[in-house]
Order: structure tokens, then sequence, then C-alpha cells
């Protein structure tokens, strides 16, 4: 089907349905509000159609389509034709626009039985429809182009990996959901009816946002790690560190809204943080599609976009934050020291927010005063985002004694010394002949991380849920603070037949071959490598070179054990030989598996959340 006519034909029945549920709650019309609900779900039905088209246009290499011509050829893999897809612009927030669009389907059937369902299906309906208008008028992926041309131009060659399969969708996913909570406080806001009952339809939102954006962000990670080949993970561009602005609201978000049900209070608290996870999706939306920040993520470079997308960043940001003052009431005494330490947890949230924030944009604003560009490095960030989160998983340990009623527990506290003992005699020594604060940080760090995992260990009472994912974010933590006092990295120049020494290792090249791979031509080096129990490992990093894209990119070699990783990447050709890059990265697989257990928890939160909210609608009926 034609795509074009399929979100021409979305938006107007968005447009009738906004219409029509208006009308119907001006003159109390049932008919009126069956034929809004009926055109929303049909115009929602329109989008994923034409998505879906679009996804055929890429499967079947359609280069009559300009957005198609752009960003794929016919040689090209199938599953990188199917990531191009959401691999640029144009196709990106048409996913996004249909993520929204179903997701304001599912929010209206969990919640159609409340007296705010339209309303905020009314605020859904009118983000959708103002999207759908700026694809057919800014980003129409639909065009197309005559005469045809002989191929396409190809996707990006850093972008065909298996990460641009599953990073984008996974992260939008998240998005969606904030939108979501966005729509439903700010139409709690409006009615004013505030009893305990209303979070038990924002909690799966909370969790299902929750647990993919934390998949989505640390695929990511994962991807720049296995693909970029200069060793990390994490890399504080612009882009990057925008993602995590509403990653960092909903955890504050979860924290309050745990603490409000239990005991009703940080109400101002929690809507102001539910508000902000979704204008931190359209501030990250804006940035990346207007060009304003230089980075490898930003999509484009469009003053009209940007132009338009400000404004739709300015109109629901004024009015969540007007709805969110017209329901602000006064803030009680926290005469309990554990909702001071939650209150204070949320602040450090805040606080990571507004580090990055400052980070981010302040050379965006040195350069548009003094006419100057400036940068502000990784240190900055490190210092004081690392300083955050270490003192925020302090406040955790403060908080779970104070709940035992006792000071620290002595066999944790055995048990973290003689991991951190055994950890750092087992892994190769420190780096470097100084250490600064930043160690200093990783130390402890790694300390109260493995304390907060003993103490999850030897004492398995309480919410299985608040435990096991405060352990699994320990973990996470354990492993950037050993990474970064214990990785070793170093260059060496290397001939056919070149024995180097890296840490207890010894590199051996043995041959560098030539091979034409689908799409790309690639000098692929043979390294013998030898650890101290003298056992070989054989590694093959890459240089590929694409020639419809004219492009050369790097593909790193990694071997995977238990406690490290250890990279080569072959970085240029000389005259002299061959430069490679020799990475040690201890305790890589851990921080994986704390994102992973992390996602798998909030995903059955998720779960177990909505099978509370069936189970209360069914005593509604």
């Amino acid at each position: 089907m034609d795509g074009n006519l399929l979100i021409h034909l979305s938006c107007i029945f968005f447009c009738i349905a906004f219409l029509s549920i208006i009308s119907s709650i001006i003159i109390n019309h049932p008919k009126l509000k069956l034929l809004g609900i009926g055109c929303t779900f049909i115009g929602c039905g329109g989008i994923i159609i034409s998505f879906l088209s679009l996804v055929h246009a890429y499967i079947v290499s359609d280069i009559s389509l300009i957005n198609v011509a752009m960003n794929s050829n016919k040689i090209m893999p199938l599953h990188y034709r199917i990531a191009a897809v959401w691999g640029n612009h144009e196709g990106s927030i048409l996913l996004l626009s249909m993520y929204f669009s179903i997701a304001s389907v599912v929010s209206y059937k969990m919640t159609s039985k409340e007296r705010f369902a339209l309303n905020a299906l009314l605020v859904q309906l009118s983000f959708n429809i103002i999207l759908i208008i700026f694809i057919i008028k800014t980003s129409n992926p639909f065009i197309r182009v005559f005469p045809m041309p002989q191929n396409g131009m190809g996707l990006n060659p850093v972008l065909q990996d298996s990460g641009l399969i599953i990073h984008p969708p996974i992260l939008y996913l998240g998005h969606a959901g904030c939108f979501i909570i966005y729509s439903l406080i700010t139409s709690w806001c409006r009615y004013k009816d505030f009893n305990r009952n209303w979070l038990l339809y924002i909690k799966p939102w909370i969790f299902f946002s929750s647990a993919f954006l934390t998949l989505g962000i640390g695929l990511g990670s994962w991807w720049a790690y296995k693909e970029i080949g200069w060793g990390g993970f994490w890399f504080w561009d612009p882009v990057e560190n925008i993602s995590v602005f509403p990653w960092l609201m909903l955890y504050g978000l979860l924290h309050s809204c745990s603490t409000m049900e239990k005991r009703g209070n940080m109400r101002n608290m929690t809507f102001f943080l539910g508000i902000c996870s979704f204008i931190s999706v359209l501030l990250g939306i804006f940035i990346v599609r207007a060009g304003i920040l230089k980075s490898i993520h930003s999509f484009a470079e469009d003053p009209d976009r940007g132009n338009v997308l400000f404004c739709i960043f300015l109109g629901y940001s004024g009015y969540g934050f007007w709805q969110f003052s017209n329901s602000i009431t006064s803030t009680p005494n926290y005469k309990s020291i554990t909702n001071k330490l939650i209150f204070s947890s949320n602040w450090i949230f805040i606080s990571c927010f507004l580090v990055i924030f400052l980070g981010t944009f302040y050379p965006l604003y040195y350069e548009f005063i003094h006419n100057r560009s400036i940068s502000i490095g990784a240190s900055y960030f490190n210092f004081s985002f690392n300083t955050l989160m270490v003192l925020g998983l302090i406040l955790y340990i403060i908080m779970i004694s104070i709940r035992n009623r006792k000071k620290l527990s002595y066999i944790p506290l055995g048990i973290s010394v003689l991991i951190i003992i055994s950890l750092f005699s087992y892994l190769p020594p420190f780096a470097r002949d100084t250490i600064d604060y930043t160690d200093i940080l990783a130390i402890v760090g790694s300390f109260s991380g493995i304390y907060v995992i003993s103490k999850a260990c030897t004492n398995i009472k309480g919410n299985f849920y608040v435990i096991a994912s405060h352990a699994a974010f320990s973990l996470g933590v354990v492993s950037i603070s050993v990474c970064s006092l214990l990785s070793h990295d170093d260059q060496f120049l290397m001939k056919i037949g070149d024995t180097k020494s890296f840490l207890n290792f010894e590199m051996n090249l043995e041959d560098i071959k030539h091979q034409y791979i689908s799409n790309y031509l690639t000098k692929t080096a043979v390294i013998k490598v030898f650890n101290q129990k003298n056992n070989a490992e054989i590694f093959m990093p890459e240089l590929r070179i694409f020639p419809i894209e004219k492009q050369m990119t790097s593909e790193p070699s990694i071997s995977r054990n238990i406690l490290y990783d250890l990279h080569i990447n072959m970085n240029q050709v000389t005259d002299d030989g061959f430069l490679f890059s020799f990475y040690y990265r201890p305790m890589m697989n851990f921080l994986w598996a704390s994102i992973f257990i992390m996602f798998l928890l909030l995903l059955s939160r998720t779960v177990q959340s909505l099978d509370i909210l069936k189970k209360y609608l069914d005593l509604k009926v």
C-alpha cells in the first residue's frame, strides 16, 4: 500500500478523533466519544501499516523512494537494509510516531474506566497529530525521485552493525512510555483527583520505560564498545549525555513513586519527575534532529526542522509545568530518616541531570556569547557524575543499615574486604604512578558496590525486587570502578612476523588477509596471542573499505573472559607496517550482566504491576 497516503489518512483520522472527543466532553455525547475512540484506533493502524510499507520498500530496495536511495543499496545484507529504516531521520521519526500511537491506544484501554482517560487521550492525540504533520511537511520518507537511480548510496558503514538493529527500537520504547507518563500526570493535575489508586495506572509505564531505557542505553554502550574500536563504552558525547536525561528522571520517579505509594508523600516530586521525563525526551529529539550539537549520533542539520521541534519542546514543556504549578501542594515535613534519605536520593538524580546538562550545553552557550568554541572533557563528567553516583550508593547503605536497626553488618563487610583483596591481587597492577581523586572514588565505589551485593546475598528479607535491583546497579558500579582503575592501553607498529609484549601477553602478527565480503573489502590481520600460561588465541581485527559509501572503518577483535576483555584494533596501514591498538578491560562482562539483570527485574515489575491493575479493574466492574 502507499505509505504516503496512509500517513495522510492517519493524520485525518487523528484530527477527527481529537475534535470528536472534545465535542463529547463539552456536550456529553457518548456517540461522539465512540467516534473519537474508533478514529484513534484507525489512525494508529494507518501509522503501523505506513511504517511496515517503508520496511517493505527497504527490503525490496525500492530506490524510487529518496529515503531508500539515500540510506540503502541493493547489495547490502537484508538485516542491514531493515535496520537502515530507522538509521536515518525520516525513518526513525516515523518509528517513534508509530510507538507513540500504539502507546496511546494501549493507555486508553488501560484507563478507559476513569474520568481522566479522555483528557489524557487528548494530550496524546494532540502530540501525535503535530508529529505526523511534522513528518508530512519536513520529514516524509515516501517522497519519490525521478529519474530513478541505478543503485542507492548505502548506509553509513559505522551503522552497519547488529547494534543498529536492536538499539534504536528498544530505546524508543522507553520514550513512548515517558510520553504516556506525561499525559497521565498532566491529566491528573488538571482534575486534581489524587487518590492512591492513580498510582496503579502509572506504575506499569514507569517500570516499562525504565526497563527499555536501561536496556536501550546499555545496548548503545555495548555497540560503541565492540564496534568503534577505542576500547571504551561511554564517550560523554552530547547525544549520549542527552539519552541519559529521561533515564535519570525515571529512576528518581521510581523512588518517589514507591514512597508516595507507601506513605502518601512526595507527590510534588513524583509529578515533577514524571513531567520532566518526557520533556527530556523532547529535548533529545530536538537536539539530535536539529544539529544543534555536533555528534556522531546526530541525524541532520536542518534549521527548519529544528525550529519546529523547538516550538514543540517549548509548547509541551510549558503545558506540563503549567499543569504542575496548579497542582502543587504544601510539602510535608519528612520526619522519617528513611524518607529524608529517599528524598535526598531523588535530588542526587536531579543533580546528575544538572551536571550533565551544564557540561553538554555550556560550550554551546559560550560559543553563542563569545563566538569562540570550547569543549568540556570527560574529566569533568567523571569527577562530578561519578561522585554523585557513589554518594547515592553510600546513602543506600546508610538506609538499609537504619532499616535493620544496626550498624554496618560485619559478614558483608568481611566478604567485601576479601573480594576486593582477591580481585586486585588477581588482575594486573595499577596502571598509573600516582593516585588522583577519581581513582580514590573508584576504590570507594568498588567497595560500596561489593558491600551492597554481599548484603543482598546474606540478607534476603524484604522486597526482593528492591534488594535485587540495587544489587544489580551496584554490580555495574563495581565493574565500571574496577575497569577505570585497572584498564591498560598501548599501541604498536607491527610487520608480519613481529612479536610484541603487552602486560602478560605476547602478540605475534602472523599474516594479513585480503577478502571481498558482501558489500565491502577487508584487510584482516591474523594475530596469535599467548597468555602467561602459554595458551594461544587467534585475534582477527579488520580494516573494512566500503566502495559505494567510499569510507573505511575498523572492526576490533575482542576476546571475552569472565574477569577481563582483551581488544585488538587495526588502526591504519603505513609504509612501516600496521598500527595496532591493544586494550585490556577488566570486569566488562559484569557491566553487561548488571544492565541485563536490571532490565529483567524492571520488566518483571511491569508484568506484576499490570496484574495488580487488572485485579483492581476487575473489582471496579
